[in-house]
């Protein structure tokens, strides 16, 4: 039998590992330091997505659902994309949040039995 994954020491490796991700990406000049925190703010929201179906196929007892993670990384990955945008123009920020609660708030509609 496979030994189970420690999911809270993969999660600190890979938050660890989005960080440096994104102080490369300032090192190397291609973003600023304004962009850092969107960036890693919307690349966790990337991780928990991987998170949600990790939790899907092997469920934790009382941990929260596959459905709830997964909207919380859409959730994180939309502020972090909005406020990459922010700098075009605040419009298009404010679109890129309403299209993913409207999203969430469908598929939670569409999910309940």
């Amino acid at each position: 039998m496979a030994k189970p994954i420690n999911r809270e020491i993969l999660s600190i490796g890979a938050v660890l590992l989005i960080v440096a991700i994104a102080f490369v990406l300032y090192a190397s000049l291609i973003i600023n330091a304004w962009m850092m925190i969107p960036l890693i703010v919307a690349m966790i929201g990337g991780w928990l997505f991987v998170l949600a179906a990790m939790q899907s196929r092997s469920p934790v007892k009382y941990g929260l659902s596959s459905f709830s993670i997964l909207a919380w990384g859409a959730l994180l990955l939309a502020i972090g994309g909005a406020l990459l945008v922010y700098s075009f123009s605040w419009v298009y920020a404010i679109l890129i949040i309403f299209i993913v609660l409207g999203a969430v708030a469908i598929a939670a509609a569409i999910g309940r039995k």
